[in-house]
């Protein structure tokens, strides 16, 4: 059995190796998580509701951008969030 520790590394390099020049994926890692353990983070059911929202397929409510950008830098701009509620 892995330690904590060493299974948020192995779910950090499978990361890189899945979306290696993804912005958001990029940034995700920089702040210690994989997209799958940000949405967990964020309580989300899937990491793919952070995906909707990154492509602007649905639109993301401004509470959870800024709680973004608050644990992984990601700033709360039109331009990182095509859809974002309007404050």
């Amino acid at each position: 059995m892995l330690s904590p520790a060493v299974r948020k590394r192995k779910n950090l390099n499978i990361s890189e190796t899945q979306a290696p020049e993804d912005p958001f994926a990029v940034a995700c890692r920089e702040a210690g998580y994989s997209i799958r353990s940000l949405a967990k983070k964020l309580g989300f059911k899937s990491h793919g509701t952070l995906f909707n929202y990154l492509a602007g397929e649905r639109a993301v409510p401004r509470l959870v951008t800024k709680r973004i950008e608050k644990l992984i830098g990601w700033a709360d701009t039109d331009e990182h969030w095509p859809r974002r509620e309007p404050e």
